[in-house]
C-alpha cells in the first residue's frame, strides 16, 4: 500500500474519532457545563464587586445621614433666632441664611433618597447573583455527571478506535504523520485530500494548482500543501 493510500485509510478511520469528538463537543450536557463554569468562575469576582460598592455606599449614606443631622439642627436654631431677632437687617440676614440652608437640605435629602436607590438596587443584585449561583452550581454537577455517562457510553468504540489508528500509524512515515498530527489541532476535516490531475483544482478550496506544483505531487515521498488553503494534498 504507497504512503498515500496509507493515509488516506488513517484519516478514514480518525474520521470515526472525529465525529465522537464532536458528539462530546456539541452535547447539551458540555455545553452547560462550560456555560456554568464560565459563570462560576467569575462570581467570586462580581461578588467583590458588588461588597465594594456596597462599603462605598454605606459610607456615603452614613456622612450624608450625619450630614442631614447637622443641618437639621442648624435650621432649628436658625428659626428660633429669626422669632426673636426685631432688627430687619439682621432678619434679612438670617432670612437668606435660612434659604440657603433649606437649598442645602433638599439637595442632601435628594442624595439620601438616590443613595437609598442605590443600596437598594445593589441588594437585589446580590439576591439574584446568589440565586443565580446556586443555580449554576446544580447546573454544573448535574450536567457533569450527564457527560461523564455519555464519554463512558462512547469510550469502549473510542478505544478500538485509537488502537486501529496507532497500528495504522505505525506504517506511515514519521514526517506524513506530524503534519497530519499539527493540521488535526485545527480540528476541521477532512485533513488529507487527493487531487484529480486532470481537474488542477485543490479539492478542499476550489483554487486552481500550478504545473509546478501538480508536478511536485507526483513525489509522493514528499508532504504537499495547496498554497491557498494548506490543506493536505496528494495527488490521486
Amino acid at each position: 500500500m504507497s504512503v498515500i493510500n496509507k493515509l488516506l485509510a488513517y484519516q478514514e478511520e480518525d474520521a470515526k474519532l472525529f465525529e465522537i469528538e464532536k458528539k462530546l463537543n456539541e452535547s447539551d450536557s458540555r455545553k452547560k457545563g462550560v456555560q456554568a463554569q464560565r459563570f462560576l468562575k467569575t462570581v467570586a469576582d462580581t461578588l467583590a464587586g458588588i461588597e465594594a460598592k456596597a462599603q462605598e455606599l454605606n459610607a456615603s449614606y452614613d456622612s450624608a445621614t450625619a450630614e442631614l443631622e447637622k443641618l437639621t439642627e442648624e435650621n432649628a436654631e436658625f428659626k428660633a433666632i429669626a422669632e426673636k431677632v426685631a432688627d430687619e437687617k439682621e432678619l434679612s440676614y438670617l432670612k437668606e441664611r435660612a434659604s440657603k440652608l433649606t437649598k442645602n437640605l433638599n439637595e442632601l435629602l435628594r442624595k439620601i433618597q438616590k443613595l437609598e436607590q442605590d443600596m437598594n438596587e445593589l441588594a437585589l443584585q446580590y439576591t439574584k447573583l446568589k440565586k443565580e449561583t446556586v443555580a449554576y452550581q446544580e447546573q454544573y454537577e448535574k450536567s457533569g455527571a450527564e457527560f461523564a455517562k455519555l464519554k463512558e457510553s462512547v469510550a469502549s468504540e473510542r478505544k478500538e478506535i485509537e488502537e486501529n489508528l496507532k497500528k495504522l500509524s505505525a506504517s506511515i512515515p514519521p514526517e506524513f504523520m506530524a503534519k497530519y498530527v499539527e493540521k488535526r489541532k485545527d480540528k476541521q476535516f477532512p485533513i488529507v485530500y487527493t487531487v484529480n490531475a486532470k481537474d488542477r483544482h485543490c479539492p478542499a478550496c476550489g483554487t486552481e494548482l500550478s504545473l509546478k506544483q501538480l508536478e511536485n505531487l507526483k513525489k509522493d515521498d514528499e508532504i504537499h500543501e495547496c498554497e491557498n488553503c494548506r490543506k493536505i494534498i496528494l495527488l490521486g
